[in-house]
């Protein structure tokens, strides 16, 4: 009998053994093994995130892919799809819209950011007003109003200072993202163009010019956790991740963005 209880109890600290290996396993297998998050980001947010989310990784096992795009590119392929993790769009405008559309849960806010004109190194055109800027020999670039938050701004703002018709009319291209627009200013393609005042700050070729109608034109970048997340629990930590000072913060704030205003 003795030996019978010993044997049964024996084998019961090993079954609890090997459920508590087994639940373990899972977990790890589901934060390690298992599918990575996705992201969905704005291209403008690219330097930033990319870091974090490799230093997420390392300290969690936990990968992250990101999808980088328009704002409004990247929120129509997460609504069609009915998949990804988490958005971060150039703008909380667009997490308000997804919002708007069911498919944003909570909300964390990241960083701030402005739109601003560039132009190449030393100004060659020399642009310094508006008028400059529509000049028959100065090219003008700028990225998409319609899909993309910098370009919202900029025409929101152009709008209000009763600019924005003539300013359209002189842009000789409309990309699909704000880095595409930086990138053609450095080449030389184009003289000048609208870009996020972050993407000067990590590209030192190029500089801006102060432009008194972009004035207020400011970017609230925030991270939205997706409805469509089959891993609710892992998002919510890179979202974390993202919004706490001591990781996201800094990572951001090295990259040349603003604090979140309910920080400042």
């Amino acid at each position: 009998m003795r030996r019978f209880l010993l044997g049964t109890v024996g084998l019961i600290v090993l079954l609890s053994v090997l459920i508590y290996l087994w639940h373990r396993w899972r977990r790890e297998g589901d934060s390690k093994g298992g599918e990575p998050l996705m992201a969905y980001c704005g291209a403008g947010l690219r330097e930033p995130v990319e870091r974090l989310a490799k230093q997420f990784e390392a300290e969690t096992g936990i990968p992250v892919r990101l999808q980088y795009g328009s704002s409004q590119a990247l929120l129509l392929q997460a609504e069609l799809s009915k998949t990804g993790d988490l958005y971060l769009p150039g703008d909380e405008s667009f997490v308000e819209l997804a919002r708007t559309k069911g498919l944003i849960g909570e909300d964390y806010p990241l960083a701030r950011m402005r739109a601003v004109l560039a132009v190449k190194k030393g100004n060659p055109k020399g642009v310094r007003s508006l008028e400059d800027l529509l000049r028959p020999d100065v090219k003008l670039g700028q990225v998409n109003p319609d899909s993309a938050a910098a370009g919202k701004l900029v025409r929101e703002a152009l709008r209000k200072a009763g600019r924005w018709d003539r300013v359209a009319e002189h842009t000789c291209v409309f990309t699909g993202t704000v880095n595409e627009v930086a990138a053609a200013i450095k080449l030389g393609s184009i003289d000048a163009g609208f870009i996020w005042d972050v993407l000067i700050s990590q590209m030192t070729d190029l500089e801006e010019v102060p432009f008194g109608e972009l004035v207020g034109a400011e970017a609230r970048v925030t991270v939205g956790l997706l409805k469509s997340s089959t891993q609710a629990e892992s998002a919510m930590r890179f979202a974390r991740y993202l919004a706490s000072p001591e990781t996201g913060g800094r990572a951001f704030q090295a990259s040349g963005f603003e604090p979140p205003a309910t920080q400042k």
